[in-house]
This record gives C-alpha cells, structure tokens and sequence, in this order.
C-alpha cells in the first residue's frame, strides 16, 4: 500500500458517522481529529487531511492540553557574537561543592573569562560567599596590569552575585551587571561551556595517573594554565594568552601531570653530609606567581615550588587503581618497599595487612557453634577476588597437667622470659653429664660450654706439645 492509500485508510478510521454531515467548522473538525489520534502534532494532520489544511485558518488551531503537556525548553543557536575589546564583558559563574575537598580545604572555583579574548582566571574558594572578594581582587588586577576598564559582568541570579554588597560595588565602579533568566543556564553559554571544558581536562589528567580526588583543585588550576593556551577554533585557531598579550610566555616546558619528581632538599633548616638530597614528590602544576614547578610530597603534606626538579614523566606517583571512581588513601605506606604491616586500600577503607604469625580463614568458612578459642583480630586485603578474615587462637587454660617430668633448660639471652602463671618446673638430675641436656621437650636446647675449652689439643697424647 503506497503512501497515499495509507493516509486515505488513516482518515476512514478517524472520521466518525455522526461526524459526516455535521455543520462543523474546518478548524473544530482538524481540533476533533488532533484529539482522536492521541494530540498529535498537527504537522501529521496536515498530511492525512491536506484537504481540510487549505481550507482551515491555522491562528486557531491551539490545544491547550498540548501546551501542558509537551512544553519543552526552547534551543538556543550558538550566537556567535564576541566583544570588540578586551574586558568589555566579563562571564563568570561558580562550580561546587565538590564531594572532595582539596587538600587546601577548598570545595568551590569561581571563573572570570574575558568575552574578547577567552582569557579565564580562577579561584579556589572554601565558601560560596567568598565570591565578592574574588571579584574584586580580579577586578583591581585587571586595572592594575592591563590598564583596562570592566564594562559589564555576566552571571546567573545566584545569591552570591546578586546581593545588596555586590550591586552596590558593581554600581560605583559603573559596572554592568546583566543576569541570566531564571533557570536558563544556556544564556550564559560561555561560562558554562569553559567550566564543562576545565572539569573535562581535569578529570582526565587525574586519571590517566590515578591521582587522588584530594589533588582536583592543583589539577584545575593547571587545567586553566594549558587551555589559556591552547589554540581555539573560536579564536581563529590563536590562544587566549596570544589575542591578549601577543604571545604565550609566562609558562615553564610542560609536564604530565602526577608524575613522580624529585626536589632538591633545600626547605630543611639543616641537612647532614649523609641525609638524602632530595624528596620524592608529585608533580602538580605550575606557580603563578613564582617561575618554578609545584611538586606535592604526600609523605610530608606540603607543597614545594623548585626549579631543581628531575622529572619520570612515564612513572605515575600512584599504584593503579581497578576504578576512576575510588578514593585513594594517602598515606606513607601506599608505595611498595615498606616492612611490617601496611596499609592498602580497598575501596575508601584501609585495612590491615597481618603478619605470617596470623592466621588466614576463609568468610565462607563456617567454625563449630560453642567454640570460643577464635577471635578475630583484623580484616586483610581482597587478594585476588577472595575477602581474607585473619584471627588468633587464644590461650587454652593449662589445667590438669602433669609436670613432674618436665626438666628444666638452662635460660639465655635468647630464651623466651619466663612467666608467673607458668607451672613449676623441677631441677634436672645432676648426674646427666655430656654437652647436651636431655629433655623431651620438641624445643632445641643450648649446648654447655665445654669443660676444656681454651685449651689447646694434645699431640701424640704428650700435652702442651708445641713441637
């Protein structure tokens, strides 16, 4: 059945009897159709019936069940329009709360991009109201180095921007301030789309070298470093730092991100002839305000800023991880090397790896009801799929032993101290002789000193014969 025939089948089943020969207008019959088939769009009624299309006024067909229930959010076509100068138009807009907070105790960044030239500086902030003093820190820098004029910002409507403190400065500065429409994120397209782009980079930096979620506000920093400048197809295929200062200096020879580094110890109040010469470190990003590499040493939790670092660029800091979306826990015991036990990380929880004294039992294993010897003591790590429970037998209760045959061994350095609750042991017969004291004890006993030791051998039975 061709097109046609099926548009004509279509009609005959929607068209009623009591409909034929009705005195209805085109437009109550198109509306009476449009009901019939399920309020579909009248771009399919203008198919089935063209007919009755020509003749109906279109103003009047509205439904306003239609209205209700299919409303949605309407496209926003990408403008294209770019501020003439620079720092005309300022868009900003604030990211957070991170789930993590950094390891300066920040959770938010607010991002100030200049419209011209794309241009963002950044913010780590530990409160959203710390927002006003971010601005106006921005704003004087701007004035200061580049003698420049803001013209007009552009925000949403968050109490953070649209409060009585920040109106009143942005009016005595002759500034601008030009707001989004209520839950219309895509009228300030440009903050949005940068801070979609930051968080892009961000992630993948940190994953690449499995670096923990702790480190995100190094990473977004340097994330804001590269992109301004990286070339951009919205400006021409020139980077941000090029169009604004006619070059992208100002920046070291790049590093990947969470690498391991070394620093040479120069931090330390005094160093020995013999102490190490350097601190093994991760490399997190570059200064601003300094021309030197920032390295994190999460042995001692602080930052270095040094230009005496030796890079392994293809030796990430930190051990892999089986998902992005683990949590590492840094600790000082995270590498491979250390003795005794460790912590490793299972999940978000570190958990104690016992020694070989303790003992291994299966979860699935199931002990017999009434015994109590058993007491678990820590949980290890998954080890090949498999949960490992280790526990340590206590100490039966010695009763109703016969000791009257246990003989006694000489004590040494080396022998375990004896206890009080230990049971009485006799003296050993006197007249066992020889270098070894009998027991039937399992454990190895000391020999005796000889009775002529230091005394030199007899030759051809003469004593002291030194011929």
């Amino acid at each position: 059945m061709d097109r046609e025939g099926l548009e004509l089948t279509l009609a005959s089943m929607v068209e009623g009897t009591y409909v034929r020969g009705s005195k209805m207008s085109y437009e109550e019959l198109l509306i009476l159709y449009h009901q019939r088939m399920g309020h579909t769009s009248y771009g399919v009624l203008s198919r089935v019936y063209p007919h009755l299309f020509e003749k109906a006024d279109k103003t009047k067909l509205v439904c306003d069940a239609c209205e209700f229930g299919k409303l949605t959010k309407s496209s926003y076509a990408s403008s294209g329009h770019r501020s003439s100068h620079a720092f005309d138009v300022i868009h900003s807009d604030v990211w957070g709360p991170c789930s993590t907070s950094s390891i300066n105790g920040y959770r938010y960044f607010v991002s100030f991009i200049d419209c011209f030239s794309r241009v963002t500086w950044l913010y780590l902030m530990r409160k959203k109201n710390e927002v006003f003093a971010c601005f106006k820190d921005f704003h004087r820098a701007i004035q200061t180095q580049y003698g420049a004029i803001v013209k007009a910002l552009m925000s949403d409507n968050g109490i953070e921007y649209a409060n009585i403190t920040f109106r009143a400065y942005l009016s005595d500065q002759g500034i601008q301030h030009q707001t989004t429409c209520p839950y219309t994120p895509e009228q300030n397209g440009v903050a949005e789309r940068k801070n979609r782009h930051l968080l892009e980079v961000t992630r993948s930096m940190m994953i690449s070298m499995n670096v923990p979620k702790q480190l995100w506000g190094q990473a977004v920093l340097m994330a804001a470093a590269l992109i301004n400048r990286m070339p951009s197809r919205v400006l021409e295929w020139k980077s941000p730092c090029e169009l604004l200062q006619g070059n992208n200096s100002g920046i070291l020879p790049l590093k990947v991100f969470g690498c391991v580094c070394f620093v040479k110890d120069n931090y330390r109040p005094y160093v020995g002839k013999l102490d190490p010469r350097a601190v093994k470190c991760v490399f997190v990003g570059y200064s601003a305000t300094q021309k030197g590499y920032v390295c994190w040493s999460p042995m001692e939790k602080r930052l270095f800023v040094s230009m005496d670092v030796h890079f392994r660029e293809s030796e990430p800091y930190y051990k892999e991880v089986t998902s992005p979306f683990d949590d590492l826990v840094e600790t000082e015991n995270m590498r491979e090397g250390d003795n005794g036990e460790r912590l490793l990380k299972i999940g978000s929880i570190p958990l104690l790896i016992p020694t070989s004294a303790e003992k291994q039992v299966s979860v699935g294993d199931k002990e017999e009801e009434g015994k109590e010897d058993e007491e678990p003591i820590c949980v290890g790590t998954q080890a090949e799929g498999e949960l490992k429970v280790y526990t340590r037998k206590r100490r039966k209760k010695q009763e109703n032993m016969n000791t009257s045959s246990v003989p006694l061994v000489p004590s040494s350095s080396m022998s375990r101290p004896a206890s009080t609750s230990e049971i009485p042991i006799e003296l050993p017969n006197p007249e066992i002789t020889g270098d070894m004291i009998s027991s039937p004890s399992p454990i190895v006993v000391r020999r005796t000193s000889r009775s002529n030791a230091g005394v030199p051998l007899d030759r051809y039975g003469f004593p002291h014969d030194i011929a």
